[in-house]
């Protein structure tokens, strides 16, 4: 299985390649987080893929260590459901109802996550627990979220479509990288470009 499908993505290799033949980088101190990476039992100890967004956007409930639903930011109190069946109400079209903290933004979800750690509430390896399995067909997660199942059941012995995965937040991309001319794509250094 691990043979279809690309495990590692974005290792940075480009710009270390560039900055060793001394090119020079601009940005690299920004960077974008994604508050639900995966954490847990993995070599890689935190690795995070552009569908981890997907996972949340697909029905998924975030939970403590204990099983209970996992809590937001108090400010974002007012836009978030109260109950579990508002949550699926909104989720199903209601708009009344009020949105899953899930859905929340990132920096909502990422303190939130981040605050059940630190309260003593977090997973076992120090993120929560995102379940999909229970609220989507197993054929569907298969279907819409490939290469989330494949990273959680290759690299963490995780089968999303059976049990909840371990998540938290996690760096996403550098937002900065090896300075070019806009028009060229040539680097500081002559003769070498950057290609995309």
């Amino acid at each position: 299985m691990a043979g279809d499908v690309e495990l590692v993505e974005y290792t940075g290799d480009g710009i270390a390649m560039a900055y060793d033949a001394g090119a020079e980088l601009m940005d690299v101190e920004f960077t974008q987080f994604h508050p639900t990476g995966m954490v847990g039992r993995c070599p890689c100890a935190a690795s995070s893929s552009p569908k981890a967004s997907a996972v949340t956007a697909a029905s998924s409930r975030t939970t403590r260590a204990s099983g209970s639903c996992s809590t937001t930011s108090p400010s974002a109190s007012r836009r978030r459901r109260r109950t579990v069946e508002e949550a699926d109400r909104w989720l199903a079209g209601d708009k009344t109802a009020r949105r899953p903290p899930e859905l929340l933004t990132r920096d909502e979800v990422a303190r939130a996550i981040t605050a059940e750690v630190k309260a003593g509430r977090g997973s076992p390896h120090g993120g929560v627990f995102l379940d999909i399995a229970s609220r989507v067909p197993a054929d569907v997660i298969k279907r819409k979220l490939p290469s989330m199942y494949h990273q959680f059941k290759e690299l963490a012995e995780v089968d999303i479509t059976k049990e909840p995965m371990e998540v938290g937040p996690t760096l996403h991309y550098f937002m900065g990288g090896i300075r070019v001319d806009a028009d060229s794509q040539q680097t500081t250094v002559p003769g070498l470009f950057r290609v995309r």
